[in-house]
């Protein structure tokens, strides 16, 4: 084996963990493993232009790192965002705005504020002011009707219309980000087979829709 020239060494100015970031998204490999924070995450991913890389080219969707970040967005929704946003990681942003539904506009400070950008912050403003309209939309209308059988005829479909209407009068006349999870308990009123993942995959989906719409409206 070779002798390591002095000249073949690098002093690199980052911690063994951002390096081990950096390393692992260079070779599109997971560090999951590592347990590594958001805040680790977000340092390597702003590290990436001092070393050549590119944050839009190397967080894609084959990237595991794309979906180590996106799963820090359930519980820290705004920060991804305001990275997705200060790198123009386009399709990062729109996956992760569906958790930014139960958030309020308070959490985004002037640092925050001025990390995204005047194009992001728009589109989360607008998605944060359109929101109950939107959910109310979707809840307003009443289960569908199906052929009467043994468990459920006319009159107990007629009872559940009208349960659906009176539940939803007092949630919608004081929709605030925090009611949210309380509409996903609700739908199970509508949807007699896996009533939250059929609710959740409306709520998840017309964020993503939303985000991609004023996307060319913002730009």
């Amino acid at each position: 084996m070779d002798q390591v020239r002095e000249e073949d060494i690098y002093n690199v100015p980052e911690s063994s963990i951002i390096l081990n970031i950096l390393l692992h998204a260079i070779y599109e490999t997971s560090c999951a493993d590592n347990r590594h924070t958001i805040e680790q995450l977000v340092e390597a991913v702003d590290k990436m232009p001092v070393y050549g890389l590119t944050p839009r080219s190397v967080i894609c969707f084959k990237n595991p790192l794309y979906h180590l970040l996106l799963s820090h967005g359930a519980l820290r929704p705004v920060t991804v965002y305001a990275l997705a946003a200060h790198h123009n990681l386009e399709d990062l942003a729109k996956n992760v705005s569906s958790y930014l539904l139960s958030h309020s506009p308070d959490e985004i400070d002037d640092e925050i504020a001025d990390r995204m950008g005047a194009i992001y912050l728009k589109r989360i403003f607008l998605l944060f002011e359109n929101r109950a309209r939107e959910i109310a939309q979707i809840c307003i209308e009443p289960p569908s009707r199906h052929s009467p059988n043994d468990s459920c005829g006319y009159q107990e479909q007629k009872r559940v219309t009208r349960e659906w209407s009176l539940c939803l009068v007092d949630i919608i006349r004081d929709l605030r980000p925090e009611l949210i999870d309380e509409l996903t308990d609700l739908s199970a009123l509508r949807w007699k087979t896996s009533p939250s993942t059929a609710f959740a995959q409306l709520l998840n989906r017309w964020p993503r829709n939303f985000h991609a719409k004023n996307a060319k409206n913002t730009i």
